[in-house]
């Protein structure tokens, strides 16, 4: 789990705190393989703590309840949203033990949830938990942001390249290779390098789901469209 949590994160999560994220797991597992009774324990305690927090904050005036709160939210950093990212990612890793339970549920014509497949270093956390019927790709939400980012800077270096090798002039046409697998891996980046080549971008509906592709204005493009011819692989199509 920590190597996971290093390269999902990189810098930004300490060592330390991939320790304690992990630590922080395994004290809730702990908790959940004991009895009811000491569960009913922690609740009673948790309800007296409460009762003296109600009537502690009653005694406080509101000045001094609104210089609470701003602390508060102060306090909530961008270290502290990593750390319970990071904290979720391994409770989900936690759940890879029911690969082997999803195979007796699937082999006794079971019910298998379905879960898009990918990697988590490059998609998310949306691939967790494993175990599930994943299916690769959804094609009415390609590309993804992270997706569509990365086609764009990738679409603005080979212009840029192009550019200075030929004197400032923009290419009229280049041609893409559109691959299924790797469609799959990178949820989409090819697909939005055609789209920032041909000026053009994709339009989200609330839920993510791609409606329609809509190009850019040439006066907001800021330079010519170029033409693409795709090449598409069998899988692809």
């Amino acid at each position: 789990m920590t190597s996971y949590l290093q390269a999902y994160f990189g810098e930004k999560l300490s060592e330390e705190d991939c320790a304690k994220a992990i630590s922080k797991w395994k004290e809730e597992q702990e908790f959940k393989t004991k009895g009811q009774s000491e569960s009913n324990v922690l609740e009673t305690i948790w309800s007296s703590f409460q009762e003296f927090a109600m009537k502690f904050t009653q005694d406080q005036s509101l000045e001094s309840i609104e210089e609470s709160n701003n602390a508060s939210e102060e306090k909530i950093s961008e270290h502290d949203v990593i750390f319970a990212e990071a904290t979720n990612i391994v409770s989900l890793l936690g759940q890879t033990t029911e690969e082997l339970d999803s195979i007796m549920n699937l082999l006794g014509g079971g019910y298998i949830k379905p879960k898009p497949g990918g990697d988590l270093l490059r998609d998310g956390t949306s691939v967790l938990p494993t175990g599930r019927n994943i299916h690769a790709l959804d094609p009415y939400r390609m590309p993804s942001a992270g997706a569509w980012a990365r086609g764009q800077r990738a679409a603005e270096e080979i212009l840029r390249q192009h550019c200075e090798a030929n004197n400032g002039a923009y290419p009229e046409t280049t041609a893409v290779t559109l691959w299924g697998l790797d469609t799959i891996k990178t949820r989409g980046e090819s697909i939005a390098i055609v789209l920032s080549l041909v000026g053009a971008r994709p339009v989200k509906e609330g839920t993510g789901r791609t409606v329609r592709y809509d190009l850019v204005p040439l006066e907001e493009l800021g330079r010519p469209r170029v033409d693409v011819l795709a090449s598409l692989s069998g899988i692809f199509r």
